[in-house]
């Protein structure tokens, strides 16, 4: 080989994208091994696969180490999975991290797909793409957004120019699909301890106010298990988690002269969390969040949730009977029954 080629070979692989993939798992002995062999199943292979067992009682460990050297295992007392995926992210050897959650997978092109889209645009620091949702138990699975729905969103583009506007125009983002690098995941400060709900919406809001684009592939790559009854990524938020993330990145989003782009999420967020407190009759929590977010929120939707708690049982039982209609006769875009999946060129 010539110096010249040397040079050549030397200058390729310090541009070649290097990954880490980092994986939390608690109590995961039933699901593990399908999410490892997912990613062992990548046409572009990971360099690096981290497990990080947050402390599980059941046989985790022993189903991740018949793998062998193929899969890093740590070991860490239970401290949720914001921490799990903080260990895995400081031990990681790679630029690039990707995640993903002990009870879900990646399809097979995942990977080659992402390093594809970040080597033609160099200058991203991170990239997401559609899912597919899958109710398993209930035999109802579909995309978490529409291929070409999403594909008609980016415009022919490869990524949006701003995280918050993809968001709010429907584009979910979603942990198990993220690709980012970790020098960026660390600057914006890590995972936040202690929140079992919305840590991983918190980084990426941080992340967006210094690095709004983000590239995105509609067509799904990864399957998210929506009926895992212990994961400990998918544990129920409470008010007080929920408003004060809400407050916090008001004032962030002030900081960084990014409120204009994060309020509607924001709204958003609020008013998804008055759907389910109606659902539920907490009506209590209703109360609250008008009581403390009023000022964002339209005067004419505040009237209409103010009508609906006055019969809160009444408001709860219609609520549940448009629920199993949307069930019973396949009303949901999001997921349905047993769908095939046309996926759009683009992205290849």
């Amino acid at each position: 080989m010539s110096e010249i080629e040397t040079k050549k070979k030397i200058s390729e692989e310090k541009k070649k994208i290097r990954i880490s993939v980092v994986i939390p798992a608690y109590n995961a002995e039933k699901y593990i091994q399908r999410c490892l062999d997912s990613v062992l199943a990548q046409t572009h292979p990971a360099d690096e696969i981290i497990v990080v067992d947050d402390g599980s009682t059941d046989h985790t460990a022993e189903k991740v180490k018949l793998y062998g050297p193929a899969v890093r295992y740590l070991y860490q007392k239970n401290a949720g999975a914001s921490v799990a995926r903080n260990t895995g992210i400081q031990a990681a050897r790679h630029e690039w991290i990707a995640f993903l959650d002990a009870d879900d997978e990646w399809l097979p092109r995942k990977l080659e797909l992402q390093v594809r889209l970040l080597e033609e645009n160099p200058e991203w620091v991170w990239c997401g793409a559609n899912y597919i949702l899958c109710s398993c138990q209930q035999n109802r699975r579909g995309p978490s957004i529409d291929p070409y729905k999403a594909a008609e969103l980016l415009g022919g583009q490869n990524g949006f120019a701003n995280y918050f506007q993809a968001r709010m125009a429907g584009i979910p983002v979603c942990t198990i699909v993220l690709l980012i690098k970790r020098a960026v995941i660390k600057e914006a400060g890590l995972f936040l301890p202690g929140l079992f709900r919305g840590e991983d919406t918190d980084l990426w809001f941080r992340i967006a106010y210094h690095w709004p684009e983000i590239g995105y592939i509609s067509k799904p790559l990864a399957i998210y298990h929506m009926d895992i009854p212990d994961s400990s990524t998918r544990k129920h938020q409470s008010f007080k988690d929920m408003s004060a993330l809400v407050q916090k990145h008001i004032k962030l989003s002030q900081d960084y002269g990014q409120l204009d782009n994060y309020l509607p999420c924001a709204v958003g967020n609020i008013r998804s969390w008055i759907r389910s407190s109606l659902f539920d009759e907490r009506i209590y929590e209703v109360k609250n969040v008008l009581r403390k977010f009023s000022i964002y929120l339209p005067k004419k939707y505040i009237f209409y949730v103010r009508l609906l708690i006055i019969f809160p049982r009444l408001t709860m039982l219609i609520l549940q009977a448009i629920s199993w209609c949307v069930r019973t006769f396949k009303l949901r875009k999001k997921i349905t029954r047993r769908r095939v999946l046309e996926i759009p060129q683009n992205n290849r």
